[in-house]
């Protein structure tokens, strides 16, 4: 069956498709190390049938396997004394890759309305504003106070939350920023993450979320990252449509389970 939006190569010939796949990603450039759905999407085919491939070639030792938390990463194994002849034969017989698309974000457009986007003061009254459009995102948390008291307990420089302030000073809408070491179709990491993004109804439709993106840009890019990620709920229309207007690119959808024990 041709594997999904990969263009056949002549080392289909050579080897089956999904093999030759792994080849082209693993052993074109040594030290390539990639997740499992990572791999599958790059190359064009199922996880459950890439997961067979890659058993075959680890019991071959053709692949090293390597532990991060909850996660198994594959490389190739370049002291195989295999891999320097696949690895020649791949240069050889692959056009050079064509640059995959990243869910970088491009700086947004200027907004509609004056907004002043900064980073929340411990103030009295950032705090209540702060909490009042938390509730509005995730209105069944139940510990907001808590959370908002240990962001201003000391100083994080891995983190940062956004707020748009108006010219006569209210608050309008909250980005909450932070790294993650993995992030669902990031290739590099850490890669900045938005973790909450919402702006008061009234005030929607006005450039604003636009501008707590462009926020999130500048701060990622003066921690020298390249890579914004983010999220929504499969349900939620309205925010896919405002990411897609704000330049992210969908890369994944996931179904979440959970079994209590």
């Amino acid at each position: 069956m041709q594997s999904m939006g990969v263009q056949d190569t002549p080392l289909d010939m050579l080897f089956p498709r999904t093999r030759a796949r792994i080849f082209r990603e693993l052993f074109a450039d040594p030290g390539t190390e990639v997740h499992l759905r990572q791999l599958a999407r790059q190359c064009g085919v199922a996880v459950g049938t890439l997961q067979d491939e890659v058993a075959q070639l680890q019991r071959t030792g053709l692949l090293r396997i390597r532990r991060e938390g909850n996660r198994i990463l594959f490389r190739a194994h370049d002291s195989h004394p295999l891999f320097p002849e696949i690895h020649r034969l791949i240069r050889k017989a692959l056009p050079p890759k064509s640059p995959t698309k990243k869910n970088r974000v491009s700086r947004p457009p200027s907004t509609k309305v004056p907004v002043t986007v900064r980073a929340v003061f411990p103030s009295p009254a950032d705090r209540r504003a702060w909490l009042r459009m938390r509730q509005g995102l995730w209105p069944g948390h139940t510990d907001h106070p808590k959370e908002i008291t240990a962001y201003f307990s000391q100083p994080r420089t891995d983190a940062v939350v956004l707020v748009a302030e108006l010219p006569g000073g209210n608050l309008a809408g909250f980005l909450e920023l932070g790294l993650r070491d993995y992030a669902e179709g990031c290739t590099t990491s850490p890669a900045a993450y938005v973790e909450g993004w919402w702006v008061e109804k009234k005030h929607r439709r006005k450039g604003i979320g636009r501008a707590l993106i462009q926020g999130a840009w500048d701060w990622a890019r003066g921690h020298g990252l390249i890579e914004l990620g983010s999220d929504c709920t499969l349900d939620n229309i309205a925010s896919a449509a405002a990411h897609a207007a704000c330049g992210f690119t969908e890369t994944d959808r996931i179904v979440c389970f959970l079994k209590t024990l």
